[in-house]
């Protein structure tokens, strides 16, 4: 328990730290104790579930990988609801918590992440470090 409250502690500081995407990507794995940001991500593979609970009937269900902002993979994955189509391969932002439940897709449901929207671009600082 002490580890998340000190990892959370760091969360709430990080909009203060200067963008150092070194520095990020090092901490982007304590942002995940949180779960009340929203996560760059990587769609990599989906999950295939015959029996689940019954609102999740319908649903695709994704394997994301975070990305950090040198747009490089983190050893992190979620899977998370698809609330906008999202294919394999495509760079997305996926919202987690009680977040995750307000799209059209997850209102009611047992989802504690969803893939809210698909990137087009990421800009940092006035450069773009993605582009679709």
């Amino acid at each position: 328990m002490t580890n998340i409250k000190f990892q959370f502690k760091i969360c709430q500081i990080l909009p203060s730290i200067a963008l150092n995407s070194n520095l990020l990507s090092q901490s982007l794995y304590l942002v995940r104790y949180s779960r009340y940001f929203m996560t760059l991500g990587k769609v990599v593979g989906t999950v295939v579930a015959t029996r689940k609970d019954e609102k999740l009937i319908g649903n695709r269900l994704m394997i994301v990988q975070e990305v950090d902002l040198d747009n490089e993979l983190i050893r992190q994955y979620t899977v998370a609801v698809d609330s906008v189509g999202a294919g394999i391969g495509e760079v997305v932002l996926t919202a987690g918590g009680s977040s995750a439940r307000y799209t059209e897709a997850t209102k009611g449901k047992p989802v504690d992440a969803a893939i809210v929207a698909i990137v087009d671009t990421v800009e940092i600082n006035g450069e773009i470090i993605y582009q679709k």
